[in-house]
């Protein structure tokens, strides 16, 4: 994950609106997040319906949270809801 203000300024220099969250570097082979559709290059916006403005937020609600559960994101201008967990 990178920090708020790196997922700002990355989207700012390639022409796209600010937002608050933190930015997918890099989504685990096998994961739940890789199963839910997380993208490297989104930016996580909420979890479980919580803003997410910091690692530490993220990890406040993972802790907290069984999956599943929903994740919003920004993709380019787009925003998704992938759920966490869910049982296909």
């Amino acid at each position: 994950m990178a920090p708020p203000e790196v997922a700002r300024r990355l989207r700012r220099a390639v022409g796209l609106n600010e937002v608050d969250g933190l930015l997918v570097r890099a989504v685990e082979d096998g994961s739940l997040a890789e199963a839910a559709g997380l993208r490297e290059g989104d930016v996580i916006v909420a979890a479980a319906g919580r803003p997410i403005g910091s690692v530490e937020a993220l990890h406040a609600v993972l802790a907290e949270t069984e999956p599943p559960f929903e994740l919003r994101v920004v993709r380019g201008a787009e925003e998704r809801v992938l759920t966490i967990g869910r049982a296909d």
